[in-house]
Parts: C-alpha cells; sequence; structure tokens
C-alpha cells in the first residue's frame, strides 16, 4: 500500500536538506520525506569537501534556510578569499599577495560539511519531516497523476510513496540524470585531489619574518580566509574547519597537468613537491594525520534539464557544477533551491507551474552557461601574475553587480522584474564574456616579474562596498524603483571597469586625466599599485 507525500526528496546533503527545511518554512502543511544512503549521524570531521561559501550560499543558509545560530556558533567565519601569486621563489614571503585584512560586511563561512549536514539532519526530524537514512530507492515510477517511488534499506522492508514532486538532490550519482538521459558532456575539463590534516595548520606560521607578519593582525589571521596558491594551470587550497582539521586540494586544467600524476595521495604530495615545495614540506611532516583523500576527473558536471512541467527537479550536483574556484557551487545549490521552492509553493497553492518550470530551466541554465565563461579556459592565467588581479577584481564585480546583488534582492524568481531588466541582463553577460576572452588574450601577451608584496583589496572603498551593499535592502513605496536603479547603476559601472580594463590591454593614452567615477578610479588605482610590483622588478 502506497502511502501520500507532497515531495520526496532523494539525499539529505547540503541541497537535498537545506531544500526540505526551505519548503517546510514556506509551506508547515507540506508532507515532505527524505532519503539518503548514508547513515546519521555522520562521523564529525569526516565527509565530502566544497567546504567555502560565498556571500550568495551564506545568505541563503544563514537566512532564508535560517540556519544562522549555527554558522556563527558551530562554524567559522571567514576572512574572504586570498591568493598568493607565483614568483620566482619558493617561499610564500617571495610572493604576491591578494586578499584583505578586514572581514567583509556580508559574512561567509568555511564549514565543516558532516557538522553542517548532522545539524540539518536534527532539524529535519525536528520539523516532523520524514526521514530515512541507510536507504535508497529500489523501484520509481513517473506518472501524471504523481511519482510511485519503493525506498528501502538493508534491514527493512521496502516503503512506497505516491509523490506529487520528486526532488534528486543525491549528488554525483545524479539519478535523474541516469534514468531520463539528461546528462550533458561539458568543455570545461579540470581534476581534482583533496584531503584533510588533522590540526591548524596556519599558513601564517610559514615564515617568520615579521614584516610578512604583521600584515595581518592577530584578529585577522591569513588562516581564516580561503588560501590559494597559484601557478600556472593550477592552484591549490587551504582551508580551515571548526573541527580542529585543514582541508587541502589541488585543482587543475586537465590539459595542462595530468590527473595521472595526483590521483593518489603519495602522488599528490609529489606534484606538490615539484610545484608547491613549501606546502609539501608541511604536509610531508604531517601526513601521517592524513585522512578522507579523495579526487575527481573532470569535475564538471552538466545537465539537459532540471525543472521540469511534469512535477520533478534536480539541485546541488545531481544537476550541474561547474568549478570550485570562487566557491560557487553552494550559490547555484542556493539558486536552485529557490527555484523550486517557488515551484512546488505555487503548485501546492493550486496554480498550474508548468510554463513557469519550463522558464525557469531555461534561465537557469542560461546562468550557469554564462558563469560557465568565469571558468573555461581560464586556468592557464592563474600563473600570471599580472593578469590574474585583474581577473579577481574584474570577476568579484560582475559577482556582486550581477549574479549576488540579483540573488540578495530577491529577483531571480520576479518574472516582471527580469522581463524589465532583460536588456540589462544580456549586457552584463556580455560583458562577462568580452573580458574572458580580453584577459585570455592579454595573458597570452604578456607575463612580467613580479617582486613580493601585498595589495589589500579593502583598501579599494568601490570593491569593499559592493559587498556591503548586498545586505542593504530598500524600503518605503519607492523601493522597487530604487532597486531597479542600483542594479541598472551596477551594470553600468560594470561597462566603466570593462572599458579600463580594454585600456590597460591596449596601454593607450587614456591614463592622462582621472576618472571622476569611483569604479573607474578604484580599478585604475588597483592596477596602477599592481604594476608597481612589476616595474621594480625590471
Amino acid at each position: 500500500m502506497e502511502k501520500n507525500c507532497d515531495v520526496f526528496i532523494l539525499g539529505a546533503g547540503l541541497s537535498g536538506g537545506t531544500l526540505a527545511l526551505q519548503l517546510k518554512k514556506q509551506n508547515p502543511d507540506l508532507e515532505i520525506v527524505v532519503c539518503d544512503r548514508k547513515s546519521f549521524p555522520l562521523v564529525v570531521g569526516s565527509g565530502s569537501v566544497g567546504e567555502s561559501t560565498v556571500e550568495v550560499a551564506s545568505h541563503y543558509l544563514a537566512n532564508v534556510v535560517g540556519l544562522k545560530e549555527h554558522l556563527e556558533i558551530s562554524q567559522l567565519p571567514k576572512l574572504g578569499l586570498r591568493y598568493f601569486l607565483e614568483t620566482k621563489g619558493d617561499l610564500i614571503t617571495d610572493r604576491l599577495e591578494i586578499g584583505t585584512n578586514k572581514f567583509s560586511v556580508t559574512p561567509s563561512y568555511q564549514l565543516d560539511r558532516s557538522l553542517l549536514e548532522n545539524f540539518i539532519w536534527n532539524k529535519l526530524v525536528a520539523n516532523k519531516i520524514e526521514t530515512f537514512a541507510n536507504s535508497e530507492i529500489v523501484e520509481c515510477q513517473f506518472g501524471d497523476e504523481g511519482h510511485s517511488i519503493g525506498i528501502a534499506s538493508k534491514d527493512s522492508e521496502c516503503v512506497k510513496y505516491r509523490a506529487k514532486w520528486f526532488i534528486d538532490s543525491s549528488g554525483r550519482s545524479s539519478y535523474l540524470k541516469k534514468k531520463l538521459n539528461l546528462k550533458n558532456k561539458s568543455d570545461h575539463e579540470c581534476s581534482a585531489a583533496w584531503w584533510k590534516l588533522k590540526g591548524e595548520h596556519r599558513i601564517d606560521h610559514w615564515s617568520k619574518n615579521e614584516s610578512w607578519t604583521v600584515r595581518n593582525g592577530a584578529d585577522n589571521a591569513r588562516w581564516f580566509s580561503t588560501n590559494h596558491l597559484m601557478g600556472e594551470g593550477y592552484w591549490f587550497w587551504l582551508i580551515p574547519l571548526p573541527t580542529n582539521q585543514t582541508s587541502f586540494g589541488i585543482v587543475f586544467d586537465s590539459n595542462i597537468h595530468k590527473f595521472s600524476e595526483i590521483n593518489t595521495f603519495d602522488k599528490a604530495l609529489e606534484w606538490l613537491r615539484k610545484h608547491e615545495p613549501q606546502a609539501a614540506t608541511l604536509i610531508e611532516n604531517f601526513k601521517t594525520d592524513q585522512k578522507d583523500f579523495g579526487c575527481l576527473k573532470n569535475y564538471t558536471c552538466e545537465a539537459k534539464e532540471v525543472f521540469s512541467a511534469s512535477n520533478w527537479a534536480i539541485t546541488g550536483e545531481a544537476g550541474v557544477f561547474i568549478d570550485p574556484f570562487y566557491s560557487p557551487g553552494s550559490d547555484f545549490i542556493a539558486i536552485a533551491n529557490t527555484y523550486i521552492t517557488d515551484l512546488i509553493s505555487r503548485s501546492h497553492a493550486g496554480e498550474d507551474v508548468g510554463f513557469r518550470a519550463k522558464l525557469y530551466n531555461k534561465i537557469f541554465l542560461k546562468l550557469y552557461t554564462g558563469t560557465k565563461f568565469t571558468f573555461k579556459d581560464q586556468y592557464e592565467i592563474m600563473g600570471n601574475p599580472l593578469v590574474m588581479p585583474i581577473k579577481v577584481f574584474w570577476d568579484w564585480c560582475f559577482y556582486w553587480n550581477f549574479i549576488a546583488r540579483l540573488y540578495f534582492d530577491e529577483k531571480y524568481t520576479d518574472l516582471r522584474y527580469l522581463s524589465k531588466m532583460e536588456n540589462v541582463i544580456a549586457q552584463a553577460e556580455a560583458l562577462n564574456i568580452k573580458i574572458q576572452d580580453l584577459l585570455n588574450r592579454w595573458n597570452k601577451k604578456e607575463r612580467p616579474e613580479i617582486k613580493s608584496g601585498f595589495l589589500d583589496l579593502a583598501g579599494y572603498p568601490y570593491l569593499y562596498g559592493l559587498n556591503a551593499a548586498l545586505s542593504e535592502k530598500f524600503e518605503g513605496s519607492d523601493s522597487e524603483f530604487k532597486t531597479e536603479e542600483r542594479f541598472k547603476l551596477g551594470i553600468c559601472n560594470l561597462e566603466l571597469i570593462a572599458s579600463e580594463i580594454q585600456n590597460m590591454y591596449d596601454d593607450t593614452d587614456a591614463w592622462d586625466s582621472e576618472p571622476k567615477l569611483e569604479a573607474s578610479l578604484n580599478v585604475r588605482n588597483f592596477y596602477k599599485e599592481l604594476r608597481g610590483f612589476c616595474d621594480e622588478c625590471n
């Protein structure tokens, strides 16, 4: 005999667990069933990578799902993204460092995923969401009158449900992709290996050089950042975790470095000895504390469809995943879950959401494809200490003015707003493609030597202000007008920044007069400061 439910969610990890909580928060009367093959509670300190969040995901977890207290008490605050660019020396003090010395106004976090997913699981139970651990689907039939699903564990008989909605959040096992032949082949080919070491392995302790050490005060240690050591075709991460562990990972373009050179811990350590010897020495000294090694070849995954008019949807890595650089994976979970929650909420209220599901699918996959230009064919730039900082500046301006701005303003499901801003959005997407192509050409054109030093991103008011403005909402009768004007202004500023970057590339005489607008002034001053590190090498 089948039981009835409104929503069946396959997977209780970050994507599925948060979706269930978001749905229940918005629709307390929804009957939700969550099934996961893992056993809960997870062993604390084990579990998934994807520990670093940026602003969209952090806002989603804290304020939309309602996990703010857990994030602030049990997880770590994040001191932004920090980059150590390749120079001649092997020591951390030899490198050009780009980062910030103060926490952003709009917060982000470093997560121990097992700790977070245990907390989410307990909230599912507390919210009377029916949960099945150590279980999997043994039969499934889709139909116009509902989906018939059978689940079982090794120790239990099959339990059958008829669900109006089926949501796949099964991760890379990608249940629906396989069942419905939805997999798309990606043209972005990068690979990764990762592991953890017990203890707090603080990058701040890599040198006793006093002038290097004092660049970051004790209260704002580099350790709180997601740290990147960068070279041609790769980056190496160091992420602190709240469970007295440090996460490490190698990520690279599969056309520049070979996956076969990092697909075991010993091979990865040997690779580091060649490319990041100081990091290799640290890991060599503590390799008996190594745990949770994993690797993945060509990790990008794509789907032909993620939201269907037939009352099914896909979220998380079961659907799409671009690249871990800039940590966009959990952002896409936040956006996908927002679309799914809107569809199910409307459907639950009696609305026919067939057209909306098709439109959301088109918008989401277009956002994914557009975002991919930020990463595709860009890994070679990571070894260029002049071009890579310009890319970082542009990418953050683009993210905060466009992707994050739409999310914080709650506009991804506002079809009237998206239609009204269609030309502005298309303008932003075209600008990003143009600049990513220019950066690629610039990398081939110029790769100067550069001296060590520090570029503090918080020292550029426009850039720092973009982050702070994410949390600002307009009130009053004219709030909608002000929201629209702010978004338009953000894209106009992207035009100005793109024009300045074009001038940098062309090395024109457009530098004779000081620009009056803050966005142009900031990117120009950033470039002048950066160029100074090159000129002092000549």
